[in-house]
């Protein structure tokens, strides 16, 4: 794919941009709004991946915002998917941000494990390349639906009452909160032939209809009046043994009055309606849901899993999630990869910042791991370290004054380099 990286901070969009281009994709970096932008009307990129804060410089006192360069990046044709980058304490602008059309965010410090997920997300969302045909569902048919509260017991007992129905489903809800396992559960509980696809509505004149099955449309509240006459017009010919699901992130029903094309959307697929709720409705599934993605994440990783203390149980629970279950995986990819503490207690915050953006002590008691605490901290310092050499390693080692075998000794076994 061909993907923008944009980030004020050069070493970190320089050393991403390189990571990618070495794996293989046509990635370009940019330091400012305005490059961005121009790069992006100009280039028309599949994916943009930019910070949400650009600080101002004496070169440049006012530098734009990356909302700017999401509006950007959406409103090209066909629209290219946006990753946002956040830092902690943002996240409600991260929030605004996928309501304005960003397919994901990810807290800074970012991984490139982080991306490639992202970017596997999107790669087969769109279908991949090849006659654009649709891909399989990346959720695999084990995957559990876990309903510990009343409100999510309720929505498992509709899913299967509705699963062997042939009639098409409209499912809506917050972003991040779980329409696309909904939609993965339907299927896979419906005894239906085929398999669970992804096709991107917004490029419906491009990709074939599956026999058979069950097709996802996601995010159909982020298309414009001219895809959806579009889309309207191929939902027509999809295929009698087809099921179709789509998904929205609002009540569907708000845009009917104003867009006729959105009518004959929600008209065609809306015969059940189902509605996900947010993660705050029903945190019971918390901790349950919390330990799934550490096991997950822990097995990908080839790292032991954290274990959380009863105070980061509770802490976790008071907290409101407004990133719903998007933020729970982002919390849970930080504690296998630095360590349970990501979670404090006893501040009244819940989450701690990502590491290397806070100065203060830890907080002793249960749950807290000295050689957890300390490997987060060198971890941090060695992708500072790195940042500031621009990726020379020997820079690097000058700055940390560490020997140079010692130095490739520890970018290894925290992941820097294989």
């Amino acid at each position: 794919m061909k993907i923008l990286i944009v980030d004020d901070h050069q070493p970190t969009a320089t050393l991403l941009a390189a990571a990618l281009r070495k794996a293989g994709e046509d990635c370009t970096s940019a330091f400012d709004t305005t490059t961005a932008i121009r790069w992006i009307n100009e280039h028309r990129p599949d994916v943009v991946i930019t910070d949400l804060r650009f600080d101002p410089t004496l070169d440049d006192p006012t530098p734009g915002r990356g909302e700017d360069v999401l509006e950007a990046a959406r409103a090209i044709r066909p629209p290219a998917e946006v990753i946002v980058f956040t830092a902690h304490g943002d996240l409600e602008k991260a929030v605004a941000a996928m309501r304005s059309g960003a397919f994901d965010f990810l807290t800074k410090p970012a991984t490139v494990d982080q991306l490639w997920t992202r970017l596997y997300e999107i790669r087969t969302r769109r279908g991949g390349t090849e006659g654009h045909r649709p891909t399989e569902h990346t959720l695999p048919e084990n995957v559990p639906f876990l309903a510990v509260a009343p409100r999510s017991r309720l929505l498992k007992n509709l899913l299967e009452r509705i699963a062997p129905a042939p009639a098409p489903v409209w499912i809506s809800g917050e972003i991040g909160s779980g329409r696309g396992h909904a939609a993965s559960y339907i299927h896979q509980i419906s005894g239906r032939p085929g398999r669970l696809q992804i096709l991107d509505p917004s490029h419906a004149d491009k990709w074939d209809w599956p026999d058979e099955g069950t097709a996802l449309l996601p995010d159909i509240d982020k298309l414009d009046s001219d895809l959806l006459d579009q889309l309207a017009r191929r939902i027509k010919d999809a295929p009698p043994a087809l099921r179709l699901i789509a998904s929205s992130s609002d009540r569907p029903r708000a845009g009917l009055a104003n867009i006729p094309s959105w009518r004959d959307v929600y008209y065609e697929i809306a015969v059940l309606v189902v509605d996900v709720p947010p993660l705050r409705d029903r945190k019971e599934d918390i901790i349950g849901l919390l330990r799934l993605a550490i096991t997950d994440f822990s097995s990908r990783y080839r790292r032991t899993a954290p274990v959380l203390s009863e105070d980061q149980m509770s802490e976790l629970h008071r907290h409101d999630w407004p990133g719903n279950l998007r933020e729970l995986l982002n919390i849970a990819e930080r504690m296998v990869i630095v360590g349970a503490h990501v979670v404090e207690t006893g501040r009244g915050g819940g989450l701690a910042p990502a590491p290397g953006t806070t100065t203060s002590a830890p907080r002793l008691g249960d749950g807290f791991s000295l050689a957890s605490h300390l490997e987060s901290v060198e971890q941090s310092i060695l992708k500072l370290a790195l940042d500031q050499a621009g990726g020379d390693r020997r820079e690097a080692g000058r700055l940390l004054n560490v020997e140079r075998n010692a130095l490739r000794y520890k970018l290894r076994k925290y992941g820097f380099i294989e």
